[in-house]
């Protein structure tokens, strides 16, 4: 092998290494029903079925609100006045597999949101957790990733969960 077949074969690979350092270590449609539950729960928090929010909730965040039973009333509460105009779900931005059954994602979210007096919106993410490879999920908010981490401690240290920022408020209106 010449010289020059070298430089083409290192050209080659040096192009392809950042397509295989990005792929996922989840299969493309595990990672879409992660992208299909989250959707579910957020087209049902528009609908304020929150019920229905809650079995899409990770299991540990419901137990600390009280059970689902305080959870739900809590969740009534908060929005009580308060109406969800969008959500946007971006495509899984992060995986990764803790032990054999265990899958984690990350998706970017966009909600907006109003209420009597402003309107909001919100730039978050979403852990989503399958406890049986994927085929049920649910999810926390990655507004604190500290306090996401004492929720789900088994968060796998690949997954950068970072807040991203604070919600953005207008008048109704603008």
């Amino acid at each position: 092998m010449d010289a020059r077949s070298i430089r083409w074969i290192f050209a080659l690979l040096a192009w392809c290494t950042p397509a295989f350092a990005l792929e996922p270590s989840v299969p493309p449609a595990t990672l879409q029903a992660a992208k299909k539950s989250a959707a579910k729960m957020q087209e049902a928090a528009k609908r304020g079925d929150w019920a229905k929010v809650l079995e899409y909730t990770y299991p540990t965040l419901v137990e600390r609100m009280g059970g689902k039973e305080k959870a739900l009333a809590f969740m009534k509460k908060q929005a009580g006045g308060v109406k969800l105009r969008s959500v946007k779900l971006g495509e899984p931005t992060q995986a990764a597999r803790v032990g054999d059954k265990t899958i984690q994602v990350t998706l970017p979210t966009q909600v907006r949101m109003a209420g009597p007096i402003s309107e909001a919106e919100i730039e978050s993410t979403l852990l989503g957790v399958s406890r049986d490879g994927g085929k049920t999920w649910t999810f926390v908010d990655v507004q604190n990733p500290e306090q996401v981490r004492a929720v789900v401690p088994d968060v796998s240290p690949e997954l950068k969960l970072v807040s991203r920022g604070k919600p953005k408020m207008t008048k109704p209106g603008n």
